[in-house]
């Protein structure tokens, strides 16, 4: 018989499947669909024995979750429903069965989880005590050019954990520190990397300014920056010819300054927005994992034209691909969880690592249209805890000082 699974057990293994994928290709390369299904099949097996345990958890999630939620939940399982109508072959059938349908049920079962009571406490004891650990193998020198498994992305919590660093005691403001450094530095050419973390060191500050009403000041302006920045440049985009992407343009650079500023972002734009403009498809998407036409194809010296040849997938940007797949009215979804949750957090809190959150949240809203492309990594699942507790009443209503107690239990 099928013994029950824990809630803490649950969330220990989604925190140790996070990473493994990350190990297991760091030492054995050009693996990864063995390694994905093995993971799919797993995560799977658990949640099935996990609900069928309890039922009325399971039943009781439409009824007790906020109305954003559950139709970011709804908006999921129709975009995943639209992808097998319109899978064309047995690659497009693989790539949803091994990614799509991971990503798209467990996230937001994720936020539905760390809305909940205590549960976030668990997803920040077990990536500290494991998840950190494990990413740490990441920092050995081998295997360079599998730059998308290295520390600096598995690491990637520790942007959240830096704005624990007012809560927490001495010795894990200095180790807190270290780790952050050293992500920083282990590889300087990833730019999302460098961005996020001085980003939360930013946000963090904001705990020690002399006085409340600056430092709410600090919060509620940076949110603002954040949250109305896409649309802003979207407005721009379209009424001028002026491109975000292409910031380094309008600016005086160094030849070495330019190549940090790249644009990478620019061609898949428009990749989409042409093809979803050509199907009909910009307010409803393509489905999960519909295929574009991608300018990667006219590269020379490089393999894209097979890669791709049936279209691409999914891009870099999180955002994005939410268009891609769900059209207008997934964007409008997805980036109301940003504004959102980024509201209820810093205005519906009474403790400041929740107004903190809020800011970050906002962020990571101006970010996806950027990064943080949707898929099974401690980057994306630390996003995804950091929406649910958006609504997370119980946190929302502690005080400092009772935050600061149940953030011990975190470093036991």
């Amino acid at each position: 018989m099928l013994k029950t699974i824990k809630f803490t057990e649950f969330i220990l293994l989604i925190v140790v499947f996070s990473v493994t994928p990350a190990i297991f290709l760091f030492f054995f390369p050009d693996r990864i669909v063995g390694i994905s299904l093995i993971q799919l099949v797993l995560l799977f097996l658990v949640a099935f024995i996990f609900l069928s345990e309890r039922k009325d958890f399971f039943l009781s999630f439409f009824k007790q979750n906020h109305r954003a939620i559950n139709i970011f939940y709804l908006l999921n399982l129709i975009t995943i429903a639209r992808g097998f109508w319109i899978a064309k072959t047995s690659d497009d059938l693989k790539i949803l069965m091994y990614s799509g349908m991971l990503d798209m049920v467990l996230f937001p079962f994720i936020i539905i989880m760390s809305s909940k009571r205590e549960y976030w406490v668990f997803f920040f004891k077990f990536y500290w005590k494991y998840g950190l650990l494990l990413a740490l193998v990441l920092l050995i020198p081998i295997n360079r050019h599998l730059n998308i498994y290295d520390f600096a992305h598995y690491s990637a919590p520790i942007y959240v954990f830096i704005l624990l660093i007012p809560f927490v005691q001495k010795k894990y403001k200095i180790l807190i520190i270290v780790i952050s450094i050293l992500s920083f530095f282990s590889d300087l050419e990833v730019r999302s990397n460098l961005i996020n973390i001085l980003v939360s060191y930013l946000i963090m500050f904001s705990f020690y300014f002399p006085r409340l009403s600056l430092a709410k000041w600090w919060i509620a302006s940076l949110r603002f920056i954040f949250i109305f920045s896409p649309p802003l440049f979207l407005v721009l985009a379209l009424t001028t010819s002026f491109n975000v992407f292409k910031i380094s343009s309008y600016l005086n650079l160094s030849s070495e300054q330019k190549k940090i500023a790249v644009d990478s972002r620019t061609g898949i734009y428009t990749d989409v927005l042409a093809s979803l403009d050509k199907n009909d498809a910009s307010l409803y998407g393509l489905g999960a994992y519909g295929r574009t036409e991608t300018f990667l194809t006219e590269l020379e010296n490089r393999n894209f034209d097979e890669k791709y040849k049936g279209g691409r997938p999914g891009t870099e940007s999180g955002m994005l691909n939410f268009y891609q797949y769900s059209g207008l009215i997934g964007v409008i979804i997805y980036y109301s969880l940003f504004v959102l949750g980024s509201y209820k957090l810093i205005y519906q809190s009474k403790n400041w690592f929740c107004i903190m959150l809020g800011c970050w949240l906002a962020f990571k809203g101006l970010f996806s249209f950027i990064e943080d492309r949707i898929v099974f990594n401690p980057n994306i699942l630390f996003l995804f805890i950091v929406i649910g507790l958006a609504f997370n009443i119980n946190l929302k209503s502690m005080s400092n000082i009772e935050l600061y107690q149940k953030i011990k239990f975190i470093f036991k």
